[in-house]
């Protein structure tokens, strides 16, 4: 009875999607229903996209700054949180609006990114300024004026990420409307 004891390394236990090379099934829920909400419904799909990743990143801007004012100076902290948001919204349209468009660097990407959002700033600044300053009725509610400026802010800054910072070729270029075989 000459038996040789022969110690093998542990063997990792992987979860059943690794093992099988898939992701988990709400991922590929959700990648299989984005899909079919781009090609119906085309740009509309990808604005939808963009207007729900800055609402999570608005959420990221805010606990960060909530996170951060006790800490800090108050501009400091409002510039850290604006940072980290910006971030936030970068990586998740890089990642998911846009995921067919990364074939540039991603630096490159990113500081676009963060230039398109500083002149969509200014815009939605200069909106709401100019409707409070040349209309009285925006003057007593001025709240409208920065909602219809967070508008243009917004669209100017999906067709910055759309044309300049992710070159998204791959995306529809007709509106769902326009599509051959649909009643308008």
């Amino acid at each position: 009875m000459n038996e040789t004891l022969v110690l093998k390394p542990p063997v990792e236990k992987q979860s059943p999607s690794a093992a099988h090379g898939k992701r988990p099934v709400f991922i590929r829920l959700l990648k299989r229903l984005k899909g079919k909400a781009e090609r119906r419904f085309g740009w509309i799909a990808f604005l939808i996209q963009f207007g729900l990743v800055g609402l999570t990143g608005m959420a990221v801007d805010v606990l960060c700054f909530l996170a951060l004012a006790p800490l800090l100076a108050l501009g400091l902290a409002r510039a850290l949180a604006i940072g980290v948001a910006m971030t936030w919204n970068f990586v998740l349209n890089r990642r998911f609006t846009f995921a067919d468009a990364r074939r540039d660097s991603i630096w490159k990407q990113y500081f676009l990114f963060c230039g398109s959002c500083l002149l969509g700033a200014l815009l939605n600044w200069g909106v709401s300024i100019f409707l409070c300053w040349s209309s009285a009725w925006f003057a007593t509610y001025p709240v409208a004026a920065v909602l219809a400026g967070v508008a243009a802010g917004f669209i100017f800054n999906f067709v910055l990420s759309c044309c300049f910072v992710f070159r998204a070729q791959d995306l529809p270029k007709q509106w769902p409307a326009d599509k051959p075989g649909r009643d308008p």
